[in-house]
């Protein structure tokens, strides 16, 4: 479902395993950054400690997938 929000949020290209070629780090930056915002806003205080120090969407959601399923 988190996965679902973000893309309708135009953040599902830091989904991706991949980034577009023509997609440059430094465009990329302030998006990966919304999109871990957006994930912080949709996780409860315990889940949060839980990932401290990931930046990424994909290291939040590993984590999550680690810790959870």
């Amino acid at each position: 479902m988190m996965k679902d929000v973000l893309t309708t949020q135009g953040l599902g290209i830091t989904i991706e395993d991949t980034k577009p070629k023509q997609l440059k780090d430094v465009d990329l930056n302030p998006v990966q950054k919304n999109t871990v915002n957006q994930v912080w806003l949709a996780l409860i205080s315990k889940i949060k400690y839980n990932v401290l120090g990931k930046l990424t969407f994909r290291g939040i959601w590993e984590k999550l997938e680690y810790l959870y399923f």
